[in-house]
């Protein structure tokens, strides 16, 4: 039996906003910077670097060690979680427990952790990227991560409406798609499928009998087509004053945002273009429903026109009709879930090492 405990690597910690990754001691991390660490943590420090240069995720160096936002954090891949020793994935599945209808003041919902042994734990908590469970820790993968943030951000919403509490269901609903394991069984046995919408398009059809297009706004997603007809019968869910609505077209309820839901009341409220207008509406339509439709709606990417010919959405105000693209990309609302941070694996190299003398630091 070894006399001495093996020596700390690496170590991390976790607060609200992500998790700190670091060498076990300073003198480890400036052995590393002169090439003269162990194998181990020689890789571990180039990986580090490899990350925080990569550009593809929210990473700044700290002191001896990386500082990774949470959300990134739960996309780092294995080899990257084994390398700095950080915990493991959550093995088992979620299971929802609910009460009441999402429609109704009365809706309640737990969401539990499955183990191995089909035991069921309900209290955990998140600790930024981390999953505690009692005094153990896990570093849930970006699915995993995405069900349980919901979770938590139901449960502290101060006004737990339809709104929210069909949020929560997508999101829990995106997160089993995305490969986390959750039992949702009750809302697929009643055949309900709870989506978000991720556009908002404008349909144009000509009235034969006058010449006018008639507009109407479509959601557009993951999900059954909604058709013009569908839609048309259903403009009056638009109504009232909440700052976002819900589209509910046979088993199908779809969320809207609010820029959604302003763009679709928007169009409502205006649903034809005259006969002497149409050459301009069909020539620019970006520009006519900014002019004519959206005047008062803050909107940076006017809707797609689908119908009347076809036209591809553009951000209002852009230069000759082009869009400005300081990065190269389009804007995304967030990253995306299913796409781990990961880093080419590095060359072993044998580099000389020394006796440490300094005990591991909690960082």
């Amino acid at each position: 039996m070894s006399l001495f405990a093996p020596k700390v690597t690496f170590v991390w910690s976790s607060n609200e906003e992500g998790l700190a990754i670091r060498l076990g001691t300073s003198k480890l991390w400036k052995k590393a910077q002169l090439l003269k660490a162990p194998q181990d943590v020689q890789r571990g420090y180039r990986r580090m670097q490899t990350l925080a240069e990569c550009g593809e995720a929210e990473i700044r160096v700290v002191d001896d060690g990386i500082f990774i936002s949470t959300c990134d954090a739960v996309r780092l891949d294995e080899s990257t979680r084994e390398l700095f020793h950080l915990p493991m994935r959550w093995q088992g599945g979620m299971r929802l427990k609910t009460e009441s209808t999402p429609s109704l003041p009365g809706f309640i919902a737990r969401l539990g952790l499955v183990d191995a042994l089909i035991d069921v734990v309900w209290n955990w908590r998140l600790r930024g990227p981390i999953l505690e469970i009692g005094d153990t820790h896990y570093l849930p993968s970006a699915a995993q991560f995405a069900a349980l943030a919901a979770f938590k951000q139901w449960q502290d919403c101060p006004i737990k409406d339809e709104i929210a509490n069909l949020s929560l269901l997508a999101s829990l609903t995106e997160a089993h798609e995305e490969g986390c394991l959750i039992d949702l069984e009750t809302y697929r046995e009643q055949g309900m499928k709870i989506v978000r919408a991720d556009e908002i398009a404008v349909n144009a059809t000509e009235d034969p009998a006058t010449g006018d297009l008639i507009l109407c706004p479509l959601p557009k997603g993951n999900f059954p087509e909604v058709t013009v007809d569908e839609m048309d019968q259903r403009l009056a869910q638009l109504d009232g004053e909440s700052p976002r609505k819900v589209i509910r077209v046979g088993k199908c309820i779809i969320l809207l945002d609010d820029q959604q839901t302003s763009v679709a009341r928007a169009v409502k409220a205006r649903l034809r273009v005259p006969r002497n207008a149409r050459e301009e509406f069909v020539k620019n339509s970006a520009l006519w429903l900014s002019d004519n439709i959206f005047p008062d709606v803050p909107i940076e990417f006017s809707p797609r026109v689908t119908g009347i010919g076809e036209w591809k959405g553009g951000y209002m105000g852009a230069v000759n009709g082009e869009p400005e693209d300081w990065f190269g990309a389009k804007p995304e609302h967030s990253k995306a879930k299913s796409d781990p941070i990961s880093a080419e694996d590095e060359t072993d190299i044998d580099y000389d090492s020394e006796a440490e003398d300094e005990p591991a630091s909690p960082g």
